[in-house]
């Protein structure tokens, strides 16, 4: 996956970002590219529909608050797949995993991935299935 261009601009110190799935320009952090990133990827290349896609998820989890980063659904509204993001130079680690494992729990998506943009790692929840990129989304229907 090659980085793509997206809409920025600067006012004063600070990068903004053109969020396509907000609508909005939300400021531009390193975490902030890799979704971007990922998003038009996701659109773009894998086809997954700009209407079932969903960023920066508010959740309640044992008291605590967390953001899902990305969540796709599948035509009836369930979560199919998230992805959490993190800064394009911070190795993915088990710390991210265990992050990742709250969604999980919370959602319950077929999939779940990590990705800093240049390393993407991910599971099938069941039957268990290491990933090492997200599939297209016409083929998570396809009929083995």
């Amino acid at each position: 996956m090659e980085p793509c261009p997206l809409r920025c601009y600067k006012k004063g110190q600070q990068w903004w970002v053109y969020s396509v799935l907000r609508k909005r320009y939300v400021v531009l952090t390193p975490e902030e590219w890799v979704r971007q990133q990922l998003i038009q990827w996701m659109i773009n290349a894998l086809h997954y529909p700009k209407g079932l896609l969903n960023e920066e998820v508010a959740l309640n989890y044992q008291g605590r608050r967390y953001r899902v980063d990305i969540i796709a659904y599948t035509p009836q509204g369930t979560p199919l797949l998230i992805i959490e993001c993190k800064h394009p130079e911070m190795p993915l680690s088990e710390k991210h995993l265990y992050q990742l494992n709250h969604y999980r729990k919370l959602l319950k998506p077929r999939m779940v991935f990590l990705s800093n943009f240049y390393q993407t790692i991910g599971m099938q929840v069941e039957p268990f299935k290491r990933l090492d990129t997200i599939p297209d989304y016409k083929s998570l229907f396809l009929q083995p």
